[in-house]
């Protein structure tokens, strides 16, 4: 009997650290996502009058999503992304196109659901942006670095 006390006991304390360890393990990722959650910018410019300007507005919803708004030298393009984060990194994985409050939309449909649009990865204190379906105007951005900057 005091061997299936024993069992017992022991079971139910794993039970209970294993729920522990998930609650305190969820609180963590869900702090990190929601860490992402804000208003990021980064602008170009290519003389004499040749622009480009990138907002990204990162937002919760049941999940990550954001709004990208591109504007600028023969370009202007509203994505909406759905939002993966993994530790110190998140991905925009494009979701659909979308129109603004002032009525402007896409003017050129390139992406697919489920492509890769870029991603941010927060090093040292640096945010650094990797492009991916997304293409930075000038070439020499074109490299992973520090671009955008949070307001």
């Amino acid at each position: 009997m005091t061997k299936k006390i024993s069992c017992f006991f022991i079971t139910f304390t794993f039970c209970i650290l294993f729920i522990l360890f998930m609650i305190i393990n969820n609180s963590t990722r869900n702090s990190l996502m929601t860490s992402w959650i804000g208003q990021y910018t980064f602008y170009e410019f290519a003389p004499p009058n040749q622009n480009m300007k990138y907002e990204i507005n990162v937002y919760e919803d049941d999940g990550l999503y954001a709004y990208i708004a591109i504007d600028g030298f023969h370009t202007l393009k509203r994505l909406k992304t759905k939002v993966w984060s993994r530790e110190n990194e998140i991905m925009f994985v494009f979701y659909q196109y979308y129109t603004d409050l002032d009525g402007n939309n896409t003017l050129n449909e390139s992406y697919n659901e489920g492509d890769i649009l870029l991603k941010l990865k927060k090093e040292k204190g640096v945010l650094i942006t990797e492009w991916v379906n997304i293409i930075p105007m000038l070439s020499e951005n074109g490299y992973p670095g520090q671009y955008f900057e949070i307001k």
